[in-house]
């Protein structure tokens, strides 16, 4: 029962990483492309 609790933590933090990981990358992209248009 714990095992299964922990396994679900785990690939929930797993997940939250890597929509963190996208949102960073799509930030970052539409920071560019902001700079590219206010040339």
């Amino acid at each position: 029962m714990v095992k299964k609790e922990i396994s679900s933590v785990q690939s929930g933090k797993k997940l939250s990483e890597k929509l963190l990981c996208l949102l960073l990358i799509h930030l970052t992209e539409l920071h560019l492309s902001l700079q590219e248009a206010f040339r």
